[in-house]
C-alpha cells in the first residue's frame, strides 16, 4: 500500500479530512437505528471568529472550522438538516451587530415552527468584563462573547455581546418559537489564569487599561435602555412571570466549553477546539436519535485543563437537536458493579431506603425502548447519596462485561411509611372499596411497578388526605397538621374520579408528602448554610429593540425566621396595571475554608394547593463540576436573580381563595446528587440518569420555608 508523507500544511488538513470522514463513516455504522422521520426541522446559526480587528487581540486558528465541522456534522444527519436551514458567520461577519442581528432573524423567520428545535453555536474568544456601577449582577465582572470588532475604544470596551443582552435575545427567541433552543459556546472568559503553550491556545482575552492592570468596563449605557412588561393574565400560587418565565434555565440548554473560572482551549496542530471536537466524537459515535443532553455529558471524554458544563431545564429529558422527549414513568440511576459490590448512585435523598427492589437494565436506552432486565437488585444499606445493591435470593443476575452504562429502575419501596388516606366509608361506600382496591394493588400488584409508597386507608387523625366525592370526580382534603395550621384545608380543583386518575393523583401526592417531608437521618450541614430573602426590583433594559430584563435586590430583607413564614406581598391593581412584588433568596456557606465541604444547592417550589412541585434551581451537570457552594466563600449565591438567571419569585392567591400555601425547600448535598425526580405537575390540571461522584463525604440536609399568601 502506497504511503502519503504530508510535507505542507495543506496536506496535513487533506490527511486529517479523510481520517475524520472514515471515523465518521465506521461511527455510523455502529449508531442504532433511526427513528423514521420526514424531515429534519433543525435550524442552525454558526459562528466562527479566527481573525479580529483589534491588534491588540491575538488571532486563533480552529475556530471557524470548528464551525465548518459543526455545519458539516449537521447536513450529514440522516434526514439532513437542509443547508438553508443554517446561518454561517466568520470572521469579519461576525460582528457584535450581525450577531445580535442573526439571533434576531429567528425570532422573525415565518419558516421556523414553534417548538422546532434551533441551535446557536459560537467558537471564537469569551472575555470577562469588569461591571459597570449599579448594573444586575452580583458578581464584580460580568461576561461576554468577543466577535471580530471587539475593541479597546477609549477607556472602555466596545464591540462584545454582553451575556445579558445574548439572554435578553434568547427570551425573545423562547417566546416566539418555544423553548427548544441548544447553545454550544467553546469560548471561555478566564483569560489572567491562561497562557498560550506548543500545544493549546486558550479561547479567551482580557480588556486592560494602559497600565496593564486595571480591567475594563463596557460603558455605564452600553446595551442599554429602558424596557417593560408586566404581566396581566389570572395567576396563582408561585406564578411565573410572564416577562421572565423563559430566561435563565428556562429557553434553552446550554454546553458550555469550561467552567466559568477554566480555560476552553483549541489544539494548535490539529486547528480544532477540544470542546469541539470531543462533542463531535460522542455524538458520531453514540448518535443523536436517543440520546439526552445529560447522556452526552457523561459520554465526553476528559479534556486536560477544563470542565465541561451542561445547565438547562430539559437536559435530562430532551433529545439531542429534538423535541423529542425521552418517555419514563419511572426515574432511573447509575449502577455500577466492582468484583460482587454493586453501588446505586442514589440514597435517601432520592427517596431510596433499606429493602427497596430495583431492576438492572444495560444502559439507559434498554430501560426506556422496554428491553429486558439483567435482573433485580435489593437495597441493603440505604447511604445519604448513594447505596449498596445485593442479588435478591435466589435470583441471578446476568451482568455482561458491556454493561458499563448500567442503570437501575425502582419496582419495589423499602421500609417506608405508608402513605395514609381517609374516606368516609358509611357515606362513601364506593369510594372506599375503590381506595381499598389500590392498596391492595400497591401491596400485591399484578405487574412489576410498585415503585411508590404503600397507600392505606386510615382515620382522619393519622391519615394525610381525606377524599370526598363530587359527582364524577373527588376532592382532596388536607389532613396534614402543618399545612392545615397554615391555613389551607384542600386542593384547588377536583380529580378525576376514574381508577386511573385516581391512582395517577394518590401517587403524586405519595411522592409530595414524601419530599416535603424528608430530612436526612444525620442531621446539622444545615448549620453551616444560611439564606435570605430579598425584595427584588425590576431592572429595564434593552439594545435597539431587544429587551433585557433583570432583578436586583433592594436591599429591603424580608423577615422570614422570626416569623417561622414568609408572608409575601400580594399583586395589587393601579389603574390599568398590575403591581406586583418580587422576591429573590440567596444562599451562603458559612463553614470556613479549610474546615468545611463545598455544597451542591437546589431550590423547589412545593404548591400544596395543587401538589405540584416547581423546580426553581438546580447545579450544572458535568464531569469534576465544582460545587456552587464552596467552604469560605466571601459573597452569597444569588438562587434565582442576578447571575443565577432564574425566575423571580412572584405570588398571587387562586381566583376565589382567601389563602393559600407553599413550601420552598432548599436542598443541599456535598455530592452532585440526581434531584430531576422531585419535579412533578399538578395533580389538579387535568426518568433520569445522574452524574457519578467523587469521595466527598455523603452528606445531605434541607431548609423548608413556609409560605403563605393572604
Amino acid at each position: 500500500m502506497p504511503t502519503i508523507s504530508p510535507t505542507q500544511e495543506s496536506d496535513k488538513e487533506r490527511v486529517l479530512d479523510a481520517l475524520n470522514g472514515r471515523v465518521a463513516e465506521l461511527a455510523g455504522a455502529r449508531q442504532t437505528p433511526k427513528r423514521r422521520v420526514s424531515e429534519n426541522r433543525l435550524f442552525a446559526l454558526l459562528i466562527g471568529v479566527d481573525r479580529y480587528a483589534s491588534k491588540a487581540i491575538g488571532n486563533l486558528s480552529g475556530a471557524v472550522a470548528d464551525a465548518e465541522r459543526m455545519r458539516t456534522f449537521l447536513v450529514e444527519q440522516d434526514p439532513p438538516v437542509r443547508s438553508h436551514r443554517i446561518t454561517s458567520l466568520k470572521n469579519e461577519q461576525a460582528t457584535a451587530g450581525r450577531i445580535i442581528e442573526s439571533l434576531c432573524a429567528l425570532c422573525d423567520d415565518e419558516g421556523i415552527h414553534h417548538g422546532d428545535p434551533i441551535l446557536i453555536y459560537y467558537a471564537g474568544h469569551g472575555s470577562k468584563l469588569r461591571k459597570p456601577a449599579d448594573w444586575p449582577s452580583a458578581e464584580t465582572h460580568i461576561q461576554c462573547l468577543t466577535p471580530h470588532d471587539a475593541r479597546i475604544a477609549g477607556d472602555h470596551v466596545d464591540g462584545v455581546v454582553l451575556d445579558l443582552t445574548f439572554g435578553a435575545v434568547l427570551h425573545r427567541l423562547a417566546d416566539a418559537k418555544g423553548n427548544n433552543i441548544t447553545v454550544i459556546l467553546d469560548c471561555c472568559h478566564s483569560g489572567s489564569a491562561t497562557r498560550i503553550t506548543d500545544q493549546s491556545i486558550p479561547r479567551g482575552v482580557e480588556f486592560k487599561a494602559a497600565d496593564g492592570k486595571t480591567s475594563l468596563a463596557v460603558s455605564a449605557s452600553y446595551q442599554r435602555d429602558f424596557w417593560d412588561r408586566d404581566g396581566t393574565s389570572d395567576v396563582r400560587g408561585c406564578c411565573l412571570l410572564p416577562a421572565f418565565a423563559n430566561t435563565g434555565l428556562q429557553s434553552h440548554t446550554v454546553l458550555a466549553a469550561c467552567a466559568s473560572n477554566e480555560s476552553a482551549y483549541e489544539d494548535r496542530h490539529t486547528r480544532e477546539g477540544r470542546f469541539t471536537a470531543a462533542f463531535l466524537r460522542a455524538v458520531r459515535v453514540g448518535g443523536t436519535d436517543t440520546m439526552t443532553y445529560s447522556e452526552l455529558m457523561r459520554r465526553l471524554e476528559i479534556l486536560p485543563s477544563q470542565t465541561p458544563q451542561c445547565e438547562g431545564r430539559g437536559k435530562d429529558t430532551r433529545i439531542l437537536f429534538d423535541r423529542g422527549i425521552v418517555q419514563r414513568d419511572r426515574p432511573c440511576h447509575i449502577v455500577e458493579r466492582i468484583g460482587s459490590t454493586y453501588t446505586l448512585y442514589a440514597g435517601e435523598i432520592n427517596g431510596v431506603s433499606s429493602g427497596a427492589t430495583f431492576a438492572v437494565y444495560s444502559d439507559r436506552e434498554t430501560f426506556a425502548s422496554g428491553g429486558p432486565s439483567l435482573g433485580e437488585l435489593t437495597v441493603d444499606k440505604a447511604g445519604p447519596i448513594t447505596s449498596l445493591l445485593l442479588p435478591m435470593e435466589d435470583s441471578a443476575i446476568d451482568w455482561p462485561e458491556s454493561a458499563s452504562e448500567a442503570v437501575a429502575v425502582m419496582i419495589h419501596v423499602g421500609q417506608q411509611s405508608a402513605f395514609r388516606v381517609h374516606v368516609d366509608a358509611l357515606a362513601h361506600p364506593a369510594l372506599s372499596t375503590a381506595i381499598e382496591a389500590l392498596a391492595q394493588e400497591v401491596l400485591h400488584p399484578t405487574n412489576s411497578d410498585s415503585s411508590w409508597v404503600g397507600l392505606a386507608l386510615s382515620s382522619r387523625d393519622t391519615a394525610h388526605l381525606s377524599l370526598i366525592p363530587l359527582g364524577d370526580a373527588v376532592q382532596f382534603e388536607i389532613l396534614d397538621q402543618r399545612i392545615r395550621g397554615l391555613g389551607l384545608e384542600r386542593l384547588n380543583g377536583t380529580v378525576s374520579g376514574d381508577s386511573t386518575s385516581l391512582r395517577s393523583a394518590l401517587r403524586s401526592a405519595a411522592h409530595f408528602f414524601y419530599h416535603l417531608r424528608s430530612s436526612p437521618m444525620k442531621q446539622g450541614l444545615s448549620r453551616a448554610v444560611d439564606y435570605r430573602v430579598h425584595v427584588l426590583e425590576k431592572y429595564r433594559t434593552s439594545r435597539s429593540d431587544i429587551p433585557i430584563t433583570a432583578y436586583k435586590p433592594t436591599g429591603e430583607l424580608v423577615d422570614v425566621k422570626s416569623r417561622d413564614a414568609f408572608y409575601p406581598e400580594m399583586p395589587r391593581r393601579s389603574g390599568n396595571d398590575i403591581q406586583r412584588a418580587f422576591y429573590g433568596v440567596d444562599v451562603i456557606n458559612t463553614a470556613p475554608k479549610g474546615y468545611g465541604d463545598g455544597l451542591f444547592v437546589w431550590m423547589f417550589y412545593f404548591d400544596c394547593s395543587t401538589l405540584e412541585i416547581a423546580r426553581l434551581c438546580e447545579p450544572p451537570i458535568g464531569k469534576s463540576v465544582k460545587p456552587p457552594l464552596p467552604a469560605g466563600m466571601d459573597q452569597p449565591l444569588p438562587l434565582n436573580f442576578g447571575d443565577a438567571g432564574g425566575r423571580p419569585l412572584t405570588f398571587a392567591l387562586p381566583k376565589g381563595r382567601a389563602t393559600d400555601v407553599g413550601f420552598i425547600r432548599i436542598f443541599f448535598a456535598t455530592q452532585n446528587a440526581n434531584l430531576l425526580n422531585i419535579a412533578q405537575r399538578s395533580v389538579v390540571r387535568g426518568t433520569l440518569v445522574g452524574p457519578r461522584w467523587t469521595s466527598e463525604p455523603e452528606l445531605w440536609d434541607v431548609i423548608t420555608i413556609p409560605v403563605v399568601m393572604k
